[in-house]
Parts: structure tokens; sequence; C-alpha cells
């Protein structure tokens, strides 16, 4: 039989973590576009026109990215809650 320990707390402070480095790379990148824009008007001519392709794809991108990171933290909330439960059904058996 399988030796399964769950560390409730190991599980919570890498959650935790994922939702700082969440913030983190989401603040990042918000300066990042912010930082693109602010180029957008350096651009004339069809220059311009390819910049604001490139930044449309760019703002695609960081929607992409800050929709995985969040489902990246609740697959970690989710699984944990799922072991919790599976701890707590467990332990019944034994009352």
């Amino acid at each position: 039989m399988a030796d399964i320990q769950l560390q409730h707390e190991t599980v919570q402070q890498a959650t935790e973590e994922m939702k700082q480095a969440t913030k983190t790379m989401i603040s990042n990148l918000e300066e990042l576009i912010q930082g693109l824009q602010n180029m957008r008007n350096t651009f004339s001519g069809q220059s311009a026109q390819e910049f604001n392709a490139f930044l449309q794809v760019a703002h695609q991108a960081e929607d992409v990215m800050h929709n995985d990171f969040g489902q990246g933290t609740n697959a970690l909330e989710g699984m944990h809650e799922c072991l919790t439960n599976a701890d707590n059904k467990g332990a019944s058996l034994f009352q």
C-alpha cells in the first residue's frame, strides 16, 4: 500500500508563493506592455501599422499568460482541496 503524507502547510505555502509569483509576473508584463505603448508614437507609416499589430499580439499573449497563471494557481488549490477531502474521508473510516 502507498504511503502518502499530506503536508498541508507545504501545499498552502506553495499556493501562496505561486500567487505571489503570478502577481509579480503580471505586474512585470503590464509594465512591459505600457513601455511598448509608450513607444507607439515613435513610429509612422508602415512601421506604425506593423508595430500596432505587434502590440495587439503582445496584449493577446499577456491575456493568455494571465489566464494560464490563474489556472495554475486554481489547479494547485483544487489539488489541495481534493487531497484534504480524501484525507478527511479516510479519517472518518476510523470514527
